[in-house]
């Protein structure tokens, strides 16, 4: 139970932590690996006029749809709140990794139908794809993240995908 979401039965980030240092030793130098940090965008909304039920119902469904559209090997977790991780081992190239993205979006925007109620959901997706390294999980999480970030600036159902630099101002702050 520790290591997984009580609600979607998903993994969590620790459950993503373990099984990544067990992954690490069996992944092939220079694989590609790319990580998918997925923020749900209106979800605040649904949970304001329809209720928490009605919230977690829809993250039920969205995990789902997640799981249906990603292959039997990717990992995809729920870090809490509406904020859901996908890690993808084996990205040939920095497109295939966009075309993923693109997809998860589609994926989830189409409209849901919970219990009589019409829900339309968006989605931004931060990507980070790196060959293999000892880079840390949660390192990997963090890039992703900062790539989040400027797809939330570009609103619904953008994705950005990492770039060396695309942190600086963040440092900079936090120097400060």
């Amino acid at each position: 139970m520790a290591r997984h979401d009580p609600l979607t039965g998903l993994p969590n980030r620790q459950f993503l932590r373990e099984d990544f240092e067990r992954l690490a030793d069996q992944i092939a130098a220079g694989t590609r690996i790319a990580i998918l940090c997925l923020d749900l965008d209106g979800f605040k909304a649904v949970n304001d006029a329809y209720g928490r039920a009605t919230g977690d119902l829809l993250l039920r469904r969205v995990a789902e749809r997640l799981q249906n559209c990603l292959r039997q090997s990717d990992i995809l977790c729920r870090l809490g709140g509406d904020e859901f991780v996908v890690l993808r081992v084996g990205i040939n190239s920095n497109a295939e990794a966009r075309l993923l993205a693109q997809r998860l979006i589609d994926v989830i925007e189409v409209p849901y139908e919970l219990a009589g109620t019409h829900v339309d959901l968006g989605i931004v997706v931060g990507l980070a794809v790196a060959p293999k390294g000892d880079q840390p999980v949660d390192e990997r999480i963090k890039t992703a993240d900062v790539a989040l970030d400027r797809a939330k600036s570009d609103g619904r159902g953008t994705y950005v995908q990492y770039e060396p630099g695309m942190d600086a101002h963040l440092q900079a702050v936090q120097q400060m």
